[in-house]
């Protein structure tokens, strides 16, 4: 009987043996598919939309670091990275006519938004939510959408500011378009990427502490190099800040564990 039991165990595993190896390569798989994709679904603004800067407007494909931009009436805040940046991509872009102007956004990115219809709230939403009749935050005065399109335009543009949000041909909006099926909110995105905010204010303040003048000029004798600049790229040709690329994929697999559970359960 033992023998018989041994038998028995010895066939059970060996034909689990190829179902594990099937799972384990499917696995593989699907996160490499991840990876790859990470970043075709992650557009945000043309290379022709408008910022405000404290000088006047700035074309998003003239954006520099450190730039301050308008994120709300009378407030600026600085430029601390390019989430992405890819100045020649065609790319298919919502235009969203209201009435005070239009702005041209990837329909995952989030705006401010209210849609009299359902509860009346204020909300980050994305933009292929928007639909005509629905209210958005325009400098300090409410823009009734008239109309949504599609259409492509050139430069596939991400600043991020250190509030996290900024104003976008007078719209408010959010600096992060997280991909639909990881429903991540703004207020998440905004913690996923505090060590951002804080590489900047390290940097800043080592640099100012460090300055001494250099003839006519001043000049920093310390800096703080981007901790993540050693990050392997994980997808090639990837236009998207390298810690972004890294937090996307984090999620993605995340979201693709946690489906293979449900589905298990």
């Amino acid at each position: 009987a033992a023998s018989s039991a041994a038998n028995a165990v010895m066939s059970g595993a060996q034909s689990a043996a190829p179902a594990v190896g099937d799972a384990a390569t499917a696995l593989a798989s699907n996160l490499g598919d991840a990876a790859s994709n990470i970043g075709d679904d992650n557009g945000c603004f043309p290379a022709s939309a408008l910022v405000m800067g404290r000088h006047g407007p700035i074309r998003m494909e003239d954006l520099r670091l450190g730039d301050e931009l308008e994120c709300a009436q009378g407030d600026f805040s600085p430029v601390i990275a390019m989430l992405h940046r890819s100045p020649g991509t065609k790319m298919t872009y919502l235009r969203i006519q209201h009435d005070r102007g239009s702005l041209a956004v990837s329909s995952n990115h989030l705006l401010y938004l209210c849609q009299p219809g359902a509860d009346g709230s204020w909300r980050w939403a994305p933009a292929a939510d928007v639909r005509p009749g629905d209210l958005l935050q325009h400098a300090a005065e409410v823009a009734v959408v008239l109309s949504v399109s599609v259409e492509v335009e050139s430069g596939v543009f991400a600043p991020l500011t250190l509030c996290s949000t900024l104003l976008v041909d007078g719209v408010l909006c959010s600096c992060f378009a997280p991909p639909e099926e990881l429903g991540l909110s703004h207020s998440l995105c905004h913690r996923a990427l505090a060590p951002l905010r804080f590489w900047y204010y390290a940097r800043r303040n080592l640099e100012a502490s460090t300055t001494v003048r250099m003839g006519e000029n001043c000049q920093p004798i310390l800096t703080l190099d981007a901790c993540w600049l050693p990050l392997p790229a994980l997808r090639d040709g990837s236009t998207l800040h390298p810690y972004a690329d890294t937090l996307l994929f984090a999620f993605r697999t995340l979201r693709w564990v946690q489906m293979r559970l449900q589905v298990l359960a």
